[in-house]
């Protein structure tokens, strides 16, 4: 259980760093 929870952080964050990627000029 521990492990999906990281998982689904690890996810999220590579999508935040996607969208700030694309915000970014």
């Amino acid at each position: 259980a521990e492990q999906q929870q990281q998982q689904q952080q690890q996810q999220q964050k590579q999508e935040q760093q996607e969208q700030q990627q694309q915000q970014q000029p």
